[in-house]
C-alpha cells in the first residue's frame, strides 16, 4: 500500500513536472515571439527612419532651381545692351566712350597720324584727357537707367582721379595708363551673347541666397573658375547696378571704379 502511494505520488510529481515544463516552454516561446516581433518592429522602424533620412538628404543635396526674378531679367537686358555698345569686333557707332587728346609729333607714324581726327590731337607731346567725353560717357550710363546714383558718382570721381594722373604723367605713347580696359567690367574681352542666358542668382559659399546679387559665370581654360558679379539695389522703383565685382577662383575683386 505504501509502495503504491509512493508510485502514485511519483506519477503526480512527474505529471506536475511535465505541466511546469510545458508552461515554461510556452512562456519562453511567447517571449521569443514577442522579442522577435519587437526586433522586427525595431528593424522596420529603423529602415523607415533610414529611408526618411536618405530622402531628406537627397532633398537637401539636390540643386535648387533658381528662376530669375524681374531684377534678374532686367540685368540680362543690361548685358545685351552693354555688349552691343562695347563689342570690339562690331562697335556701336552711337557709342559714346572716353576720348583722349593723342600726341602727334614728327616721329609719329604717318598712317597712325592719319587715323587721328584733328579734334583728338593733343597740343602737347603727351596724352591729355578729353574732359567733355567724360561728361558724355557718364551721361550715357545715366540715361540707360541701369546704374545707381552712387555708382555714377563713384565712377565720376574715379575718372577724375585717373584723368588727372594721366595728365600729370605726360605719357607720350602707348595705351593711356589707367584706361586700358572696359570701364564697367574692367576687361578687354567681356562675354559672348550666348553667355547672357547663364546669368543666375549668386549663391554665397555658405549656400544662402543673397538677394540682389547676380552672377554671370565665364568659361576659362584649365578649369579656372571666373564670374562677374552684379550687385543691385532698388532705386526709384527700378532695379539698378550699384557695384560690379569679379570672382576668380574664389577670390573677389571690386571693379569698375578704380
Amino acid at each position: 500500500m505504501t509502495f503504491f502511494l509512493f508510485l502514485r505520488n511519483q506519477s503526480l510529481m512527474l505529471n506536475s513536472m511535465r505541466i511546469i515544463n510545458l508552461f515554461v516552454a510556452a512562456l519562453l516561446g511567447s517571449c521569443l515571439f514577442a522579442c522577435g516581433s519587437d526586433k522586427s518592429s525595431q528593424q522596420a522602424s529603423a529602415t523607415v527612419a533610414k529611408q526618411a533620412d536618405a530622402k531628406d538628404s537627397v532633398v537637401t543635396a539636390a540643386p535648387a532651381i533658381t528662376h530669375l526674378d524681374a531684377c534678374g531679367e532686367r540685368m540680362k537686358g543690361f548685358l545685351r545692351w552693354y555688349l552691343s555698345l562695347v563689342d570690339y569686333e562690331k562697335p556701336n557707332p552711337e557709342y559714346s566712350g572716353l576720348n583722349f587728346k593723342i600726341p602727334v609729333t614728327s616721329e609719329t607714324d604717318s598712317s597712325v597720324a592719319a587715323s587721328i581726327r584733328p579734334e583728338n590731337r593733343s597740343s602737347t607731346k603727351y596724352y591729355q584727357m578729353d574732359w567733355p567725353s567724360v561728361d558724355n560717357y557718364l551721361a550715357m550710363l545715366g540715361k540707360s537707367g541701369y546704374f545707381s546714383k552712387s555708382y555714377l558718382q563713384e565712377k565720376r570721381a574715379s575718372l577724375l582721379h585717373r584723368g588727372k594722373a594721366l595728365d600729370a604723367s605726360k605719357m607720350e605713347d602707348g595705351e593711356p595708363e589707367g584706361f586700358e580696359a572696359d570701364e564697367v567690367f574692367w576687361m578687354m574681352e567681356l562675354y559672348a551673347p550666348s553667355d547672357i542666358n547663364r546669368l543666375r542668382v549668386y549663391r554665397a559659399p555658405d549656400n544662402k541666397v543673397r538677394d540682389g546679387i547676380y552672377e554671370l559665370p565665364e568659361s576659362l581654360p584649365e578649369g579656372e573658375k571666373f564670374s562677374f558679379l552684379l550687385y543691385t539695389k532698388n532705386e526709384n522703383g527700378r532695379c539698378v547696378i550699384d557695384s560690379v565685382a569679379r570672382l576668380f577662383n574664389g577670390e573677389y575683386s571690386s571693379v569698375g571704379n578704380k
